[in-house]
């Protein structure tokens, strides 16, 4: 049985598909940060934003910084945390650092002289590069692996450690820089952030329907038959009345949940609603994130 990155059961065509996707990934995020973070000395998240202060202060590249840095975390994250996830975190780290290299160049182009509409950009580019690289289960390295160790030894979350570390960067950013700099990129970790996430999760988030109706049979064919969704029957009672009903529970695309309502209350305009936004979905009828 073949294995990539960790997984068991990995066809050819999707060990191409996961390295492609993580060489794309780690272009963008290096477009992202050499083309418009660099130039106004805004900085990205985690070991890529230590490695670009150091780079400011210092003629050595940020991509040199990211081998350098990457090297004592990778070693000891061997020990700690495990060979498979230092493994998917190498191709990773790699390929943002060659990433970095190739478009070192672009930190001269002066694209967009803007100090907000780089931090927009950047921010957007090296969260939504790094959002296909997860996707790819595999990562950049760096704050991952630190983050994975602080984790596994003291219980703390990986977002914690993050936060800690990014907000510890901003300060020295701010020291050397300036409060404007550092500012701005507080506006590039927010992007960056919102970018990761909808790369990851995808534009066209599922809502989840729970629907409470004394007419249950006849909402669920309507939306069997009209929206081509599968609906489940789960078993309910009133706390108060004690009358035990039907209570149907169906996920739906965003497009058509306007549907759903109208179909609800055309049957029964009395019937209990609720609707939650669900991140991921697989299983019939719906095509999972890619690994």
């Amino acid at each position: 049985m073949k294995k990539f990155l960790g997984l068991e059961g990995v066809s050819g065509w999707q060990m191409a598909l996961n390295l492609v996707m993580i060489a794309t990934g780690s272009l963008i995020t290096s477009t992202g940060i050499n083309a418009f973070l660099v130039p106004h000395k805004f900085l990205s998240g985690g070991a890529t934003g230590l490695s670009q202060l150091l780079s400011y202060l210092t003629p050595i590249s940020v991509g040199t910084f990211v081998l350098i840095l990457n090297v004592p975390i990778f070693a000891a994250g061997y020990f700690i945390v495990g060979r498979r996830f230092i493994i998917n975190s190498a191709v990773g780290m790699l390929s943002l650092a060659a990433g970095l290299y190739a478009t070192a160049w672009m930190a001269e182009m002066s694209w967009a002289p803007e100090r907000l509409l780089s931090a927009l950009i950047g921010g957007a580019l090296s969260g939504g590069g790094t959002g296909l690289v997860f996707r790819a289960n595999s990562s950049h390295g760096g704050i991952d692996i630190v983050s994975a160790a602080i984790r596994k030894r003291w219980s703390v979350t990986i977002g914690t450690v993050s936060f800690i570390f990014n907000a510890v960067l901003v300060v020295f950013l701010g020291i050397f820089f300036g409060l404007h700099t550092a500012l701005y990129t507080v506006i590039v970790y927010f992007c960056s952030a919102l970018s990761l996430d909808r790369v990851m999760v995808g534009l066209d988030k599922r809502r989840m329907i729970f629907v409470v109706s004394s007419r249950p049979e006849e909402i669920a064919r309507l939306i069997m038959e009209k929206l081509g969704r599968g609906v489940t029957f789960l078993d309910g009672e009133g706390a108060y009345t004690g009358r035990r009903q039907r209570v149907i529970y169906c996920v739906v695309a965003m497009r058509q949940l306007a549907r759903v309502k109208h179909y609800v209350r055309t049957i029964d305009p009395d019937a209990f609603v609720s609707i939650a936004e669900v991140s991921e979905v697989t299983g019939r009828g719906f095509k999972a994130l890619p690994i």
